[in-house]
């Protein structure tokens, strides 16, 4: 988890906005219930209590880090992330006990009004008077329930399923596998310190380490997998404190003292849908290429950030309209007149380049794409890990002692090419099925 200490994000999230500086409330976050038991609460039910412990362990959280928490105050968003989540929180119970330590003075709140045209939800911060009562003053003392290994979330409104309910027996064993692959992946993992060069990030004395203008919490640092409907859409890899370092501070990564080096595959998703074709891997399975002719963004005349953009868009889209709106939208540097011309002019380069994955357009592929590339992630940890090696993995790039380098290289490799003839075989066996 890593928070930005100033500034404003133009994202949304669940519909509302979410400005910088603001942390949602965790239901997994907590403190122990002596904590709570001498402040002026007056509702006695068990419920209540557990919620106390939350907002209070998530206020100081943000405290700590200069920040505010947001949260909802409508049923609807508590109907949908009901499963997955602790009984108590609910609509009625989480507003309960914000209410009462903001009537206690312990919180200050800014709440929004009910209107399906708000903007940003509800947020709360805690006040001096809680951080002194509450006399927590390290990470140390906050509670984190384990996240599940595997995560299955519903594709529409991101409610996590329960797997027993939405899957068959056969899918059953397949979730059972992937989950005993991050449980080993973690334990592995649990027997190396993972830390940063002394010069990269700032000690505070909560524990937090502050990086730039954000904060990370060094004590994150399981990996879970999340799905999206199912179990052939999404699946990647999340959770550690490392995945939220920036890319520049990376390299100053260190596993058990020793300094790291990051490696990552180029292109991997845009390399992925050739393999969905039959087509040959445009870098010869190599993990990265050489030189400019390497590079498979390289358009003449456009920029290969927004190539990769483009892209995105025509994929995931449900149409060519709705793509071409979008990236329009992105491109707010030029005048909004000429947004419209120049997303067709980019689309049109981008389509002319990839003549042969024009059946992906529009298609939606982009989720069943982040199963294939999590399952090559799985499989570099797999090897490295039965190598007795430590690899810290960010996606689709992969950090590893500088010694061992060539065996990370080794398996990635290795990886991507059984991920690859995996998906010619699956294809074959479907053009044999329909034949």
């Amino acid at each position: 988890m890593s928070i930005r200490l100033s500034g404003r994000s133009r994202g949304r999230i669940g519909g509302r906005g979410l400005l910088d500086g603001e942390l949602p409330l965790r239901p997994d976050l907590s403190v122990a219930a002596e904590r709570v038991r001498h402040l002026p609460i007056m509702d006695e039910r068990e419920e209540t209590r557990a919620a106390c412990c939350c907002v209070v362990a998530n206020a100081v959280l943000a405290y700590w880090q200069g920040a505010r928490i947001h949260y909802s105050r409508d049923n609807s968003f508590y109907a949908a992330v009901r499963a997955g989540v602790p009984s108590w929180f609910t609509r009625s119970t989480v507003v309960a006990a914000v209410d009462l330590l903001a009537v206690a003075g312990l919180l200050d709140e800014i709440r929004t009004a009910p209107s399906p045209s708000a903007r940003y939800r509800s947020r709360f911060s805690a006040t001096p008077q809680l951080i002194q009562a509450v006399g927590l003053d390290h990470i140390s003392g906050l509670v984190f329930e384990d996240t599940p290994p595997v995560i299955l979330r519903c594709r529409d409104d991101r409610r996590a399923l329960d797997p027993l309910s939405v899957l068959r027996q056969a899918e059953m064993v397949e979730f059972n596998a992937l989950t005993l692959d991050v449980r080993a992946c973690n334990e592995f993992l649990a027997g190396f310190e993972i830390s940063l060069r002394g010069d990269a990030a700032q000690a505070l004395p909560t524990g937090l380490l502050k990086i730039g203008d954000i904060c990370v919490n060094p004590r994150l640092r399981r990996y879970h997998r999340v799905f999206n409907g199912d179990l052939q859409h999404g699946g990647r890899w999340y959770g550690p404190w490392w995945q939220s370092v920036p890319s520049a501070v990376r390299p100053s990564l260190l596993i058990d003292g020793e300094p790291t080096v990051e490696i990552d595959y180029a292109a991997c998703q845009l390399r992925l849908m050739f393999s969905y074709f039959g087509l040959p891997d445009p870098l010869n399975g190599e993990i990265r290429g050489n030189g400019q002719s390497a590079d498979l963004y390289s358009i003449d005349g456009v920029h290969r950030e927004t190539v990769k953009l483009a892209l995105l868009m025509l994929t995931n889209a449900p149409s060519q309209r709705s793509a071409r709106r979008a990236l329009a939208a992105q491109l707010d540097t030029i005048p909004p007149k000429s947004r419209g011309p120049e997303a067709d002019r980019i689309m049109g380069a981008v389509r002319r380049r990839f003549t042969a994955l024009e059946p992906l357009w529009c298609s939606g592929i982009g989720l069943r794409l982040q199963r294939t590339d999590s399952d090559v992630c799985a499989q570099v940890q797999l090897d490295m890990r039965s190598a007795g090696l430590p690899v810290l993995s960010i996606h689709d790039s992969f950090a590893c002692w500088e010694r061992t380098e060539p065996d990370l290289r080794a398996c990635m490799r290795n990886a991507f090419e059984k991920v690859w003839h995996t998906n010619l075989q699956g294809k074959a066996a479907c053009a044999s099925s329909s034949g």
